[in-house]
């Protein structure tokens, strides 16, 4: 469970859908059968105290303090890890999701029955983060495209790497050239692997393993040590030094 703001665009998105939904975009994160679901909090809506513990009651206090007032479970939508930022710790904070945690099985019991009985709504809302998804995806893929060739000549430049555009462009389009460095065009097809395999997995999380696999296929047949951290000072084109800090 995670206090959590929501990107922008897409809560635009889903007030297009839901007029209703809580404008202010802060919310709780939770996660059930491997979703990630966030509720909308808002301290402008009314609820009946007596209710709380009806699982068919849709809302949820927070508690004393209330920044944020009420937990609207009725109007949860799926979320995805890109599309969310942590809300600026405070004391505050802390003591809502403190008292999430502490009733987080009727949270969680409330939800499960809202995903269970309202079907279409539940579809709808998967649809609408799937579409926005893949839309969002489409565009990251063409701007990483167009700029790719651009990416590649100014990563080579830093490894002394010297083509004009037009011998890159062969190199990339896998054409014969005569009198290259061979050392050279590996590193250019290095990079233009790197950078296919970065627009194939966008939708990726960003994590270690995923950076060292990355710097593999960059440094494949052109470093003593590839998928390993460096321990020692390097050089980036024999040129430029990158200290090391134990």
């Amino acid at each position: 469970m995670r206090i959590v703001r929501l990107n922008e665009k897409y809560l635009e998105k889903v007030i297009e859908t839901n007029r209703f939904f809580n404008a202010g975009g802060v919310g709780l994160k939770v996660s059930i059968d491997n979703k990630d679901i966030y509720i909308p909090m808002s301290s402008k809506i009314k609820y009946d105290k007596n209710r709380l513990e009806d699982l068919n009651y849709p809302l949820f206090n927070i508690g004393r303090k209330r920044a944020y007032g009420t937990l609207i479970i009725k109007d949860y939508i799926y979320i995805h890890h890109s599309l969310v930022e942590e809300v600026e710790k405070s004391e505050l904070i802390d003591d809502e999701l403190r008292f999430f945690k502490e009733n987080k099985n009727i949270i969680l019991a409330k939800l499960k029955r809202r995903v269970v009985r309202y079907i279409k709504y539940d579809s709808d809302i998967k649809n609408l983060l799937n579409q926005f998804l893949e839309e969002k995806g489409r565009k990251a893929k063409e701007g990483v495209i167009r700029y790719t060739n651009k990416l590649i000549s100014s990563m080579a430049t830093l490894e002394k790497v010297q083509f004009s555009k037009e011998e890159l462009k062969q190199v990339v389009e896998l054409k014969v050239m005569e009198r290259v460095d061979i050392y050279d065009v590996n590193t250019i097809l290095n990079l233009k692997t790197a950078w296919t395999e970065i627009v194939r997995t966008l939708d990726k999380t960003l994590t270690f393993d995923y950076i060292v696999d990355i710097n593999k296929i960059i440094a494949n047949h052109q470093a003593l040590k590839v998928r390993d951290l460096r321990d020692g000072v390097n050089y980036v084109g024999g040129e430029f030094e990158i200290g090391y800090t134990k």
